[in-house]
Formats: structure tokens, C-alpha cells, sequence
């Protein structure tokens, strides 16, 4: 999953003639796998900082609220 999530940033960055270094693209993605993939109703990120980011709404069950 890193990999794809790194090879979308690439070529997103791409497409916008941007450049960032690895280490910019790798926390990017890890940030992302953390926080937006549930695993048993919750999200790694809500595990070890017990919150959603606040850019997110909340998630339970492995689903948006409210959605």
C-alpha cells in the first residue's frame, strides 16, 4: 500500500511540475496510511494519538460519520 501511496504522490507532483525530496513524499504517505486507513473500527492515527486529525471527520466502524 506505501508503495502505491508514494507512486500517486510522484505522479501528482509530477503533473505539477513540482519537486519535493523523498523523505517530504514518504512522510506524506505514511501520514495518509495512517490516518485514513481503519483497521477493526479505528485508525492507526487514532490509536496512538487518541483523535482524529482535524482535517478529517471522525470515523467509526470503519466508516465516515454521517456519511
Amino acid at each position: 500500500m506505501l508503495r502505491h501511496v508514494v507512486h500517486v504522490l510522484t505522479e501528482q507532483l509530477k503533473a505539477e511540475n513540482r519537486e519535493e525530496p523523498l523523505t517530504s513524499i514518504l512522510a506524506e504517505s505514511f501520514f495518509a496510511l495512517n490516518a485514513l486507513n481503519p483497521y477493526g473500527g479505528s485508525t492507526s492515527y487514532q490509536a496512538v494519538l487518541g483523535r482524529q486529525p482535524a482535517c478529517l471527520p471522525p470515523i467509526e466502524d470503519g466508516h465516515l460519520v454521517g456519511s
